[in-house]
């Protein structure tokens, strides 16, 4: 694998070429389109070209680095839908939002006015990446396209069913293990990258409450971190997950009217670029980032995912409690409790 490009072979993470034991650090400032080649790559060697349904696209930033799946669904649904209305495309979205880590979904008018899903999977790499930790991110997130595939099919049946485009530009060939190397302009990171379990999480922030759960599958490691000042953090099953949220109310106590308004503000956010999620369950506001640890983070990704994630959730909480604190300026239709961001 990734030596080689073969249609048949779909390798699961694990498998994926080891980043090894000898600590090997990218170029300080990766060149975009050449992590951009090697993200392609690894898009076309787990089977992305095979995903029906969804154009998608692949590619990197620097700056930091920071690579992203990008999908759009063939499927169109007519304006009349309404991007608020109650049972409409926003409220759709956002119970999908609410129950899957990945992608990120939103709606969005096309150039004929008519409502398209997009899906996105955004992973922010500031201390680099390996072949592995790409694997795995690309894995989930076309996984995850899968299943949005099959939940917008039940929520809007019909949609077309044509073939995925395949990526656009350059797309890196021979083994890309031979891409790392010290200062390559991939962003390919080499070196240990021990198992993320809540210990390693704790010492990155101060003032911490560590809760331990077995979590449903009794996995060892799966838990949480809760934090006198901040996002708090969660790891399940291989994702880490950094959330902090605004209690509106309670279940029912809102109008049918505000919680679509709701509904609408959280796809705007999550229509913005980056990697923030946020949800409405009928009393909280939710903002989330979710990030594929499976395959482990050495300690400078350690350090630098979990410190971008918490920044990046209190912000976009906070920005979220500005606006509806300004839209409801004078009425009563929401009044926020305190958040924990």
């Amino acid at each position: 694998m990734f030596g080689r490009k073969s249609s048949k072979t779909r390798r699961q993470w694990k498998d994926a070429p080891d980043p090894g034991t000898e600590s090997i650090a990218p170029a300080r400032h990766p060149d975009a389109e050449a992590a951009s080649s090697v993200v392609r790559r690894v898009f076309v060697e787990v089977g992305g070209e095979d995903v029906a349904d969804f154009d998608v696209d692949v590619s990197a930033t620097t700056g930091p680095l920071t690579v992203r799946l990008e999908a759009v669904w063939h499927g169109t649904v007519a304006p009349t839908a309404g991007l608020g209305a109650g049972s409409g495309v926003d409220t759709a979205l956002n119970s999908w939002n609410a129950g899957h880590t990945v992608p990120r979904a939103y709606a969005r008018l096309d150039d004929s006015d008519q409502i398209r899903v997009c899906a996105d999977s955004v992973m922010t790499c500031g201390a680099g990446v390996t072949v592995q930790q790409l694997d795995e991110w690309m894995r989930r997130a076309l996984a995850g396209l899968s299943a949005l595939r099959e939940y917008l099919g039940q929520r809007w049946p019909g949609a077309a069913t044509d073939a995925v485009a395949a990526p656009v530009g350059q797309v890196a060939d021979g083994d890309i293990t031979a891409l790392v190397v010290d200062g390559n302009p991939y962003g390919l990171l080499g070196g240990k990258t021990p198992a993320v379990l809540l210990p390693r999480i704790g010492v990155e922030v101060v003032g911490r409450t560590e809760v331990k759960e077995s979590g449903v599958s009794g996995r060892r490691g799966n838990g949480y971190l809760r934090f006198a000042d901040g996002p708090d953090v969660a790891l399940h099953d291989g994702t880490l997950s950094v959330s902090s949220g605004i209690a509106l109310g309670t279940p029912g106590s809102l109008d049918p009217d505000t919680v679509d308004w709701l509904h609408a503000l959280c796809g705007r956010v999550n229509a913005l670029p980056g990697s923030v999620v946020a949800v409405f369950d009928g009393a909280n506001l939710t903002c989330a980032v979710h990030r594929p640890v499976g395959s482990g983070l050495s300690d400078a990704q350690l350090t630098d995912a979990v410190t971008r994630d918490r920044v990046a959730v209190r912000e976009t909480v906070l920005m979220l409690l500005s606006e509806i604190r300004e839209d409801s300026a004078g009425t009563d239709g929401v009044e926020d409790g305190s958040a924990d961001a």
